[in-house]
């Protein structure tokens, strides 16, 4: 077993390449920069987007046909999708995929290689094929804008990818699977996976280091990544040395959740859903059968108004259309009319427009959606601070497209300054991961980061009464052992410099097998003993064959782990007959319900 190709299968220097494209793939919209050997520094951000000459982002929506081939992307497939939808009949429109905020998919999943993401209409897909297809269409995007500049004969390219560093090791293989399948890693090209964190880190360096609170050759700030789908927060330990040169260690694992931009919206769904009395089933029947009206109300009339709000304009009304076959289908499910249950909700403050079918709703109320998912964001940041090796921050620096939002900024700002704790937001706030992913990949300045989660793999070892749970006693070949061992490589909160490696090895505990499946296991917990204990799970594993049985053989598994960087590497050595060293990656995509237990393992 092999897992598709992985950046170390194919090392290079950075001076290989003659370009560096990073691509940002958010839950809202995506992102497009490029830079090249000749001038690392100057990044180009591509703008050349249909529906506007001057967009930086395009909205991340994709639009597929029956066939599930590529139909329109951003805001030309919202226009298509509506104009095909208008055309044909109901059925006949329900055989195109429409998929928006489906990046957020991946996000605390339990995920395989054959998940499927599902459309605005209900029908689903792989979700490999989506992200694959999505990349493949901005891949030929930028290509074509490279060449219209300068054609390069000899055309070297790092695909820079970005992604949240609360996802999933799992999450980060479909990434890399899906650019691989959309031929980002062809030829003499690599793909590099980047946190978003990270990346807006280097972007904001500068930034960062001319801050009054970070003025010492030794400060902390806590970086928060607010984008559309989800929040990434990370802390820092900025160090100067001599040499004038920065490094960064990471002082608290990466945290955050699904609370970044597009819960706003989830927030005004809610309020629907109560305004006109309907069920969960209901709103779920509405949303897939009408999801062309029901997508343009909340991703683009709703939205609008979302990012136009102003603390300053508290008196300003926000009118939302609700499309004309929503009204009936909601007054044919509730036998009263919209103006009754808007007549009838407890919100006085919400007023419906029956000549023109716009909700009119107050500057309060638009408030009041942003409320909770601010307070959700404010909590982390809350926890994060109370812990030991967090009390020194006094500086909070807000990215992402979310932290745009003048009401969120206030909100933070306002809640730490009684705390003597300075709330900045980077410049240019919505490009601080695009272009940062460009800059880290030239100039990493991470110098370690925390492990969020303990790290091993499962194992026999020689049974010890007194030690060992005697419901974990087996024997093979005569010999007694302990099964379901985690032998750990590494534990949750431990600092781990980057681009360390650690190597444990073990030997087949019975003389008959020469196949094994190495489980590699995780555990939120630092204290497991067995990879069944609370908090354990199955994180992948590897397929090895060792050499059969002789007196004179080597029959050791060496595994290594490299555990600190963007994704897990681990791989395993064993000795074959020509005495070459067979190297096998990890596969993080397993049905976690399908693995048996290994019964035939390894022993140290």
């Amino acid at each position: 077993f092999q897992s598709p190709d992985r950046t170390m299968a194919k090392p290079k220097s950075e001076l290989d390449f003659t370009h560096f494209i990073s691509i940002d793939f958010g839950t809202s919209g995506c992102g497009l920069a490029v830079s090249t050997n000749v001038d690392p520094n100057n990044i180009h951000v591509y703008s050349d987007w249909v529906a506007s000459k001057v967009a930086i982002k395009c909205p991340a929506v994709l639009l597929l046909n029956d066939e599930g081939s590529f139909e329109a992307f951003g805001d030309k497939a919202l226009r298509n999708y509506e104009a095909k939808s208008g055309l044909l009949r109901p059925d006949k429109a329900n055989q195109y995929y429409l998929f928006y905020r489906f990046k957020m998919h991946l996000y605390n999943q339990n995920l395989t290689r054959s998940f499927k993401v599902k459309a605005a209409n209900g029908r689903e897909l792989p979700a490999i094929d989506v992200i694959a297809i999505t990349l493949e269409h901005l891949k030929g995007l930028i290509l074509k804008k490279i060449d219209e500049q300068v054609k390069h004969p000899n055309r070297k390219i790092q695909w820079i990818l970005t992604v949240p560093a609360i996802w999933s090791p799992a999450a980060k293989q479909i990434m890399r699977e899906a650019a691989t399948k959309a031929g980002l890693g062809d030829g003499e090209d690599i793909i590099k996976l980047v946190l978003e964190p990270e990346a807006a880190a280097m972007r904001c360096l500068k930034e960062i280091s001319q801050l009054k609170a970070v003025k010492d050759e030794t400060s902390h700030y806590l970086l928060a990544d607010c984008g559309g789908g989800t929040v990434d927060i990370v802390v820092h330990k900025l160090t100067r040395k001599p040499s004038s040169e920065v490094s960064i260690e990471e002082i608290h694992k990466a945290h955050g959740g699904a609370y970044g931009g597009f819960a706003v919206n989830d927030e005004f769904e809610k309020m629907l859903q109560r305004l006109f009395l309907l069920s969960a089933e209901e709103l779920t029947d509405i949303k897939e059968t009408y999801h062309r009206q029901w997508t343009k109300m909340v991703a683009t009339d709703f939205e609008v108004a979302k990012c136009s709000i102003n603390p300053t304009k508290t008196h300003e009304m926000f009118t939302i259309r609700i499309p004309p076959l929503l009204c009936k289908r909601i007054e044919k499910l509730k036998s009263k009319t919209i103006a009754q249950l808007v007549e009838g909700y407890k919100r006085q403050d919400v007023v419906w427009d029956e000549e023109n079918n716009d909700l009119v709703i107050p500057y309060g109320t638009m408030v009041s959606f942003f409320t909770p998912v601010i307070a959700r964001i404010g909590a982390v940041i809350d926890d994060i601070l109370q812990k030991p090796e967090c009390k020194p921050v006094k500086t909070i620096l807000l990215v992402g497209g979310f932290a745009e939002s003048d009401l969120l900024f206030k909100n933070i700002e306002t809640k730490y300054s009684s705390l003597k704790i300075s709330v900045k937001r980077s410049t240019e706030p919505w490009l601080a991961v695009l272009k940062g992913a460009i800059v880290f990949s030239h100039h990493n300045r991470i110098h370690s980061r925390i492990m969020s989660q303990t790290l091993g793999i499962e194992m026999y070892e020689t049974f010890k009464p007194g030690v060992h749970n005697e419901n974990k006693k087996v024997t093979e070949d005569g010999k007694v052992f302990c099964k379901n061992r985690f032998s750990k490589f590494v534990e949750v909160n431990e600092s781990v410099k980057i681009s360390k490696t650690f190597e444990h090895t073990y030997i087949p505990v019975s003389d008959k097998i020469d196949k094994y499946r190495i489980n590699i296991y995780g555990c939120s917990l630092s204290n497991a003993d067995y990879v069944d204990d609370h908090g354990c799970y199955l994180v992948g594993y590897i397929d090895v064959e060792v050499p059969k049985y002789d007196p004179d053989a080597c029959r050791e598994i060496r595994v290594v782990m490299q555990v600190s960087g963007t994704e897990i590497e681990v791989s395993a050595y064993t000795c074959i007959a020509s005495c070459q060293d067979l190297h096998l990656f990890l596969d993080l995509l397993v049905d976690r319900y399908e693995v048996k237990e290994v019964k035939d393992y390894t022993c140290n």
